[in-house]
């Protein structure tokens, strides 16, 4: 059986890894997307483990379309006329969800209405907008369009913990990709300042404890209902010797941590604390961190570059203090050329652009320059 998995443009070689790590299978990627096969069990297995995907379905079409509303019609019906999704909507009600990226001549909507059209001619089930019990997923990016039963029936980067949002809140995808750069151990220390929201100290400690970061809400798969499979069975959780400290200078966003923390189910794992960056060496001793991730603040229309600039530097010079030797800082950030000339002793070993929704992120991999 063949699936396809959506995600965020700069994550695809990461959930290819994810397939391997979770299957033990290869995959392949395209932007945005990536492909592998296997059974109904295995790939809702997937999808309840990633943690770097925002879909996973069953692909049942693809096809390659064009600008034109007419002849995408054209392109959408001949693909259905090879599309079985009888054995998917027989007795339930169905909704079909487009998420479009590129320039067209016609809207996410036509779409939907089209697949949904045909859909009925083909099986006379029916539709509800409101709460279908099978969801289809449409996924357009520029030319390329894929359709199948999606398997959770929700976006997966959008995390049931993240209830407490502050501004400039990463989804959880992205806030886990930043953990992997930082490639933490069992029994390392990680500092995750200016933790905002708490998603990256968050999936850190879910990830190192083996945790599904879906495991409160399994009944919500769409996929286990229709198949009878019981994601319980993919729980194999332990414990891990990690340390994980979640700071920030924000009363607010450290509230936001905490409850989220909470709902997540890791407040145990994490050491959450209101912490400035001047007063971090008060909090951490000499040579005790292994892996620090960072959401540094960056200049604006109320914040210049004079203003932010020196927090740059006493960030480093924190750095230096609490950094032992094996270290790695993994920084993002929504500007970098201030940050990028307040590197100091650091180098730059990786570096690369996200993108959360409209906003274009760039993250950092930094080492001391003598390392």
């Amino acid at each position: 059986m063949k699936a396809v998995a959506i995600t965020s443009k700069g994550l695809e070689n990461l959930a290819v890894r994810e397939v391997k790590e979770i299957l033990g299978k290869e995959a392949l990627s395209r932007d945005c997307v990536i492909f592998f096969e296997g059974s109904e069990k295995e790939i809702l297995q997937f999808a309840y483990l990633a943690k770097s995907v925002k879909r996973v379905l069953i692909l049942s079409g693809k096809t390659t379309i064009a600008v034109d509303k007419k002849e995408l019609f054209h392109a959408i019906e001949v693909m259905m006329k090879d599309v079985d999704v009888l054995g998917f909507v027989h007795g339930k009600t169905f909704k079909v969800e487009t998420e479009r990226f590129g320039e067209h001549g016609f809207n996410s909507l036509d779409i939907s209405s089209e697949i949904s059209r045909l859909i009925v001619v083909k099986t006379k089930a029916v539709i509800s907008l409101s709460a279908p019990q099978v969801l289809f997923y449409c996924f357009v990016y520029q030319h390329d369009l894929y359709f199948g039963l999606d398997v959770s029936g929700f976006n997966l980067s959008q995390r049931d913990y993240n209830i407490f949002h502050v501004p400039h809140s990463l989804n959880g995808a992205i806030a886990y990709f930043l953990f992997r750069l930082a490639e933490l151990k069992d029994g390392e220390v990680l500092l995750n300042h200016y933790c905002g929201s708490g998603a990256i100290a968050i999936e850190a400690a879910l990830a190192m404890t083996h945790r599904s970061v879906h495991y409160y809400r399994k009944d919500k798969f769409v996929a286990g209902k229709i198949f009878g499979i019981n994601l319980t069975q993919f729980d194999k959780q332990k414990i891990t010797k990690t340390q994980f400290f979640a700071y920030d200078r924000g009363l607010p966003n450290i509230t936001a941590t905490k409850k989220n923390a909470q709902i997540a189910g890791v407040i145990k794992e994490l050491h959450i604390s209101r912490v400035d960056t001047e007063w971090l060496d008060t909090r951490q001793e000499k040579k005790s961190v292994d892996k620090v991730i960072a959401q540094l603040p960056v200049p604006t229309k109320i914040l210049s570059d004079k203003d932010v600039a020196p927090v740059y530097k006493e960030f480093f010079y924190q750095m230096d203090y609490m950094l032992k030797k094996k270290h790695l800082i993994v920084l993002i950030v929504a500007k970098d050329q201030l940050l990028k000339q307040c590197l100091g002793d650091y180098r730059i070993i990786d570096e690369r652009k996200m993108m959360q929704g409209e906003l274009v992120y760039t993250v950092l991999v930094l080492k001391k320059k003598e390392e």
